[in-house]
């Protein structure tokens, strides 16, 4: 039978050949296949060894590290106790009581007849109590008088009144000492608090 194409030859079906493995090289090819392959394992095994020599050398150097940073924690510890101690002292003496000169104008607002036998003090700065404990001399009025006179001196005493809110009357009772005849008293010192004292 004979077949005529018309098709132009360059649209004609070319017949595709396959190709000859038998004059391929297999054995040395696959000899060149494993050969890569076996490079490449030794390399990554290689790799590997580096990066775990390098990891074994800083985990030594991180370990070796250990002792000082724990001393820096510690110190670093210690640092931030005593930041938040130098900012309590500096909040209790910001518009502190200058104690000198509060005692002063004390000593100033004194009445002749009286003394004190005792101060307590209780509470910080903010709105704390200072007890004057003492005793005015003479008899009962004149002892009594005195210790009225007293809270009026002490809260005309521009030393004592820049510190202090009010000044109470406790307590007040007659007592002897030997055979005079005395008025024992307490007095309470209401602080301001720091924000309202007086520079």
């Amino acid at each position: 039978m004979i077949e005529i194409n018309l098709l132009p030859k360059d649209l004609r079906v070319k017949e595709i050949k396959s190709p000859d493995l038998g004059d391929m090289p297999i054995i040395p090819i696959g000899i060149g296949v494993l050969a890569l392959m076996f490079v490449i394992h030794i390399t990554l095994i290689a790799v590997n060894s580096v990066f775990d020599g390098s990891y074994v050398k800083l985990k030594s150097r991180w370990d070796g590290f250990a002792p000082e940073k724990k001393k820096l924690d510690t110190l670093n510890g210690r640092l931030k106790d005593l930041d938040a101690k130098v900012k309590t002292i500096e909040e209790l003496t910001a518009n502190r009581v200058l104690w000198a000169e509060f005692f002063d104008g004390l000593s100033n607002a004194t009445l002749a007849n009286v003394w004190y036998s005792s101060f307590s003090f209780d509470g910080m700065a903010e709105g704390g109590t200072l007890a004057l404990d003492g005793f005015a001399t003479g008899p009962s009025e004149v002892a009594t008088a005195s210790v009225g006179r007293l809270i009026n001196a002490l809260k005309d005493e521009k030393k004592i009144s820049k510190y202090v809110d009010r000044i109470d009357l406790e307590s007040v009772q007659e007592a002897k000492i030997g055979q005079e005849e005395v008025m024992r008293f307490r007095l309470l010192c209401v602080l301001m608090k720091r924000s309202d004292v007086k520079q």
